[in-house]
């Protein structure tokens, strides 16, 4: 390169910076992306916490019924 080529070193700067300025909002985007990853396996495990409980809850509840249906058979079977 000839060092009477101010315009050319110009725009190899201008390139540079260019170049840099998009690595560095990649860099953030993958921060981001990597934040967001995160609170999306936190939202799935409490999903998934959530719909054990439920689950849990709704066999619960279907045992009382059971044992209730039970016990109001025996009362039908042993007081005519």
């Amino acid at each position: 390169m000839a060092p009477d080529q101010p315009e050319l070193y110009v725009a190899l700067g201008r390139l540079e910076e260019g170049v840099r300025f998009v690595r560095e909002s990649q860099e953030r985007m993958e921060r981001k992306i990597d934040a967001q990853d995160a609170r999306i396996n936190e939202i799935e495990l409490d999903v998934k916490e959530l719909k054990t409980h439920r689950a849990n809850r709704m066999g619960s509840i279907a045992i009382g019924i059971s044992m209730v249906s039970v016990l109001v058979s025996l009362i039908v079977i042993f007081l005519p």
